[in-house]
């Protein structure tokens, strides 16, 4: 006959890998849960503006047509403004996944 004690510590010892293997599972799946992209909101002051993020192109005729909302991976991105072929901003950021960005070309008050 078995000994009453190590049937019961067999027992304890599964049911704790069990429970350690299915939190770890658990864990996992919802680190990788929820938007892997970031987004970019890019808010540009001056119509008449190319903006290029990475490699998209855009032009702003009117202020109407801001912001320009780009879902991007995470990682390093380089923005860029032009007006009449002259780079007027250019910023690179980084992005995590899920994470919001407001980017804009202005300043305020004794800005650039």
């Amino acid at each position: 006959m078995a000994n009453p004690i190590r049937i019961l510590l067999v027992r304890a010892l599964r049911e704790t890998g069990s429970l350690a293997l299915g939190g770890t599972i658990l864990g996992l799946v919802a680190h990788h849960c929820g938007p892997q992209e970031g987004v970019a909101d890019i808010h540009v002051s001056t119509p008449g503006t190319d903006v290029t993020v990475d490699d998209a192109e855009y032009h702003v005729a009117t202020l109407w047509e801001t912001p320009i909302v780009c879902d991007l991976s995470p990682g390093p991105h380089l923005l860029r403004m032009c007006r009449g072929g002259r780079v007027v901003f250019e910023q690179e950021f980084w992005l995590a996944p899920g994470q919001e960005v407001v980017l804009s070309d202005w300043e305020g008050p004794g800005g650039r």
